[in-house]
């Protein structure tokens, strides 16, 4: 547990010290571009074990992203993600579920507009995860792990202060398991 906390902290202190320290280096500008993102996410959970590969489909999630633009082309961005309802999967007659805890992480977004109001993106960071899966009647397993996580996406501006995005992002990717998932959600630029 200990472990676990220490890479907590230090994710966080990193993500302070991303945000703090390119913000001091640029322009006012710089300051002028924070925006919000608040999406609903299905996601899924796979697990190989024992030979068999156990996936858990149709969980749903909430995903807050609070971002700022350090260049025409590329923001940083801080996440925070928990489910809101668990998915579950039979296997035989024993009925199985996840419950994902929550997920942060820090990321770079590289981006490039492709028509007007329409903004194409990758997501490229590093995450913190914690979930608990049962794949059999007799095993549990708890995961509180990082991991490079990554995705692609899509922006649509409704106005200069809303965008409609999507996305697919993989969470976490380790073995045995990966947590993935797409996002739709609405943006708010101050």
């Amino acid at each position: 547990m200990k472990n676990v906390s220490s890479k907590s902290a230090a994710l966080l202190g990193f993500v302070l010290a991303a945000f703090g320290g390119v913000a001091q280096a640029q322009s006012k500008d710089f300051l002028s571009n924070p925006y919000l993102e608040v999406g609903y996410m299905p996601w899924s959970y796979t697990e190989a074990y024992s030979g068999k590969t156990y996936t858990w489909d149709n969980g749903g999630a909430v995903r807050l992203i609070f971002g700022m633009d350090v260049h025409d082309n590329v923001a940083v961005e801080g996440l925070f993600a928990t489910d809101v309802t668990d998915p579950a999967v039979t296997i035989g007659t024993y009925s199985s579920s996840a419950n994902w805890a929550s997920t942060y992480g820090v990321y770079a977004k590289p981006n490039i507009d492709v028509a007007k109001d329409v903004n194409l993106f990758a997501r490229v960071g590093y995450a913190m995860t914690s979930l608990t899966a049962s794949p059999t009647s007799t095993r549990s397993r708890t995961l509180s792990s990082d991991s490079m996580s990554y995705g692609l996406g899509a922006s649509y501006k409704i106005n200069k202060s809303i965008s409609i995005n999507g996305d697919y992002m993989v969470y976490y990717q380790g073995s045995p398991s990966v947590v993935s998932g797409y996002t739709i959600g609405l943006g708010f630029n101050f």
